[in-house]
């Protein structure tokens, strides 16, 4: 089984070799304990995989992989804000189950009520976890994740 590698697509439109992010570099080489020379596939979340060989903080892109077969579903998810560290479970959950979206929201009922900054770095860790478990069960695109956002209606108006 080939290692796997995400690379997002501006990081692969710079050219040739590619130069390694520091945790990028990380992985490939502390983590996989890899060597120069390995064999890697890389994908950019969009859906497009090519071969790769680890250089010295660099990965030479090799030819482009076939691409999986496009889903014929387009499958969104709406969850709520939660508690603790559930929300990065459900991310990667249904990231291996073929979500495109995940929709984050504010309710009534969260108990967790989140600022703009700390939204931004929320959303920046589930896109993070998003990416992980596209590497582990093989999906060559990322879902995409929007939020927080509010569902408040006014109760007293007649449903449209």
């Amino acid at each position: 089984m080939k290692r796997r590698l995400h690379v997002p697509a501006a990081q692969l439109a710079r050219g040739s070799p590619v130069a390694l992010t520091p945790s990028q570099s990380r992985y490939l080489e502390t983590v996989l304990r890899l060597a120069p020379g390995a064999e890697v596939e890389v994908f950019d979340g969009e859906g497009r995989r090519f071969e790769a060989e680890l250089e010295p903080s660099a990965l030479r892109i090799g030819k482009e992989l076939p691409r999986a077969p496009a889903s014929s579903l387009d499958v969104w998810l709406a969850q709520a804000i939660v508690k603790g560290d559930k929300l990065d479970l459900v991310t990667q959950k249904a990231t291996e189950m073929g979500v495109s979206r995940i929709l984050l929201f504010d309710s009534n009922r969260s108990v967790v009520k989140l600022d703009d900054r700390r939204a931004g770095s929320r959303v920046e860790r589930l896109q993070r976890v998003a990416e992980e478990a596209a590497r582990q069960c093989g999906r060559s695109d990322v879902p995409s994740i929007d939020g927080p956002m509010s569902l408040e209606h006014d109760q007293r108006s007649p449903r449209t």
